[in-house]
Parts: C-alpha cells; structure tokens; sequence
C-alpha cells in the first residue's frame, strides 16, 4: 500500500509491483518522509523514458541523471528521487526507488 503522503499526481508505472514500503521521520521528527522499491517489467529505455514524460506532463520538475536517477520538485512540497536500475543486468527486469520528503 502506498504511504499517506505519495501524491497523486505521482506516476506509477503500468503493472509494478510494490516490495517494500516505508514511512520514517528525519531531522528530529520534524520531515515526514518515505522510501517505495518496487519490481518494473519492461526495457529500461521504456521504463525510463515513461517516468520522464509522465513526471513532466504531471508538473513535476525534473532533473535527469545519469543510469535512470532522476531528481523531482513539485509544487505539492515534497522533494526526492527516483531511481530505475537493472536487476543482475537483465534490461527487462528492473527496480523502481522512490525516495521523498516533505519540505519545511
């Protein structure tokens, strides 16, 4: 189940499986935040080329890094990344990483 503070506005790509799923405080439990791992099947060129439109025509904005890490903002207060990576190099066995904060 997604955490409380995931947005809506948050895509999901089509078929993933949630595998993990975590709420935590940090800085003194003052920040809410929440990590996702998740399973993704598809090439990683479709996996991250969704995650790149589907982020921007959302409103978030996006700074593309290198090997499917992308770095998100949004106007809904929250910061973070999400990170699309290979599993044992089988490009249609992939990881989903979620990992946000709320901002102060």
């Amino acid at each position: 189940k997604l955490p409380k503070l995931f947005p809506s506005s948050m895509p999901i790509y089509p078929g993933m499986k949630l595998e993990k799923v975590e709420s935590y405080w940090r800085s003194g439990r003052t920040v809410p935040c929440f990590t996702i791992d998740a399973k993704a099947s598809g090439s990683f060129e479709e996996v991250t080329s969704y995650y790149k439109k589907h982020l921007e025509i959302s409103g978030w904005v996006v700074t593309e890094g290198a090997n499917g890490y992308f770095h998100v903002t949004t106007n809904t207060a929250l910061d973070g990344s999400i990170h699309i990576k290979k599993v044992d190099n089988d490009n249609n066995n992939l990881t989903v990483e979620y990992f946000f904060c709320k901002n102060n």
